[in-house]
């Protein structure tokens, strides 16, 4: 029940966002991983669960991680 809940919530911000004119994540030439990886984290510190829900989701698809560290960077 939670998860559909979230999941709720988070299709409703996403329609809110779409009908002020957002979108364009999964195109990678349009919205790099990086910029998605910073509003991750932009978003963890405004403190709302759902937009964070929703970067972590549009990461998640395009198969990205949430870390600006790739696998040659992270530390042994």
């Amino acid at each position: 029940l939670a998860v559909d809940k979230f999941a709720a919530a988070m299709k409703a911000r996403m329609a809110k966002q779409r009908a002020k004119g957002r979108g364009g994540w999964s195109d990678t030439s349009d919205c790099s991983t990086e910029m998605l990886q910073e509003s991750l984290r932009s978003h963890i510190a405004k403190g709302d669960p759902v937009d964070v829900g929703n970067f972590a989701m549009m990461l998640f698809c395009r198969g990205e991680g949430t870390s600006a560290l790739t696998a040659a960077q992270e530390p042994k």
